[in-house]
């Protein structure tokens, strides 16, 4: 078994709530099929169940990876905001703070509509790790989210 395969069963194991997204990919002679699939661990089976799976029309990494798996994941929500972290955020707490007032602006009308999508600045920790750390923590503060701001007053 993957070493970080083995780590996320016992995350799903130490916390019952937790559920995880992947894409299987999966071979039918020549051709592959492509599902994405929620799983959770049963404390009664002691075993790793599947609770959903979707075919996917084609391979997903089309794009970008981090946003596309953000994107397959969102079938398996539910309610009016979902919250999508990055896992270098490394359990920043400030990170965590910043959900009821991004929350607020749901509420507002900027223009014609409220917003549907809401972006904010990431905090960037290590970014004095390296002189390229650094250049993409900048390259991030310029181009992402300055510019984010700007197309959002267009």
């Amino acid at each position: 078994m993957d070493p970080r395969a083995e780590e996320i069963l016992y995350l799903m194991k130490q916390h019952e709530a937790l559920r995880v997204a992947y894409v299987d990919e999966v071979s039918t002679g020549r051709d592959k099929e492509y599902y994405s699939v929620l799983v959770k661990y049963d404390r009664q089976l002691e075993e790793e169940v599947e609770i959903y799976r979707v075919k996917l029309p084609g391979p997903l990494k089309l794009g970008e990876g981090k946003p596309e798996n953000q994107n397959h994941a969102l079938i398996f929500t539910r309610g009016d905001a979902v919250q999508a972290i990055d896992m270098n955020q490394d359990d920043y707490f400030e990170e965590a703070l910043k959900m009821r007032n991004l929350l607020e602006e749901y509420g507002r009308y900027y223009g014609p509509r409220k917003p549907t999508i809401l972006g904010v600045r990431e905090h960037i920790f290590t970014g004095s790790v390296s002189s390229h750390a650094w250049f993409m923590s900048a390259q991030e503060t310029s181009f992402v989210t300055l510019g984010q701001r700007v197309l959002a007053r267009m």
